[in-house]
């Protein structure tokens, strides 16, 4: 599912660049002081599973970000309350990212005792009105072990 702070929202799927296959994701900066858009993908857990999210993530060689924006993946836990019982993130990326080499950005957790829900997710934040920009990313991958 997608989500936003508010309906300025600018992500897409394109071709203009792609790390594997035909497609990636584009994320463009929000103008709003604040403002952050995103994916997000529910998955039924097992307790004690451990998850590894990771995603490429290439900085937008004609728009690259600036300011206070950047990106980040995480995995979210949810109880069957729906009740959100914690959330690992990865390392975040921003304006110093290459705008000619694709990286690899990870986040893994073990699945907490209570938890039924697992949320991946990426977002795209925005801290300050001088973010701006955006970013690519493809092949996005899930696993569990």
């Amino acid at each position: 599912f997608f989500f936003c702070s508010d309906r300025s929202h600018h992500v897409g799927v394109t071709d203009s660049r792609k790390h594997g296959g035909m497609q990636s994701l584009l994320f463009k900066a929000q103008t709003p002081t604040e403002a952050y858009e995103g994916f997000a993908q529910k998955f039924a857990v097992t307790p004690d599973d451990h998850h590894t999210l990771s995603v490429w993530v290439l900085n937008d060689p004609q728009d690259p970000m600036t300011g206070e924006a950047y990106g980040q993946v995480s995995i979210e836990w949810k109880d069957a309350k729906g009740v959100e019982i914690s959330r690992t993130y990865s390392p975040a990326w921003s304006k110093d990212m290459s705008t000619t080499r694709w990286e690899k950005f990870s986040v893994e957790d073990y699945v907490p005792t209570n938890a039924v829900v697992g949320i991946a997710v990426i977002t795209f934040f925005c801290r300050d009105s001088s973010g701006v920009g955006g970013f690519f990313v493809d092949d996005c991958e899930l696993v569990r072990r």
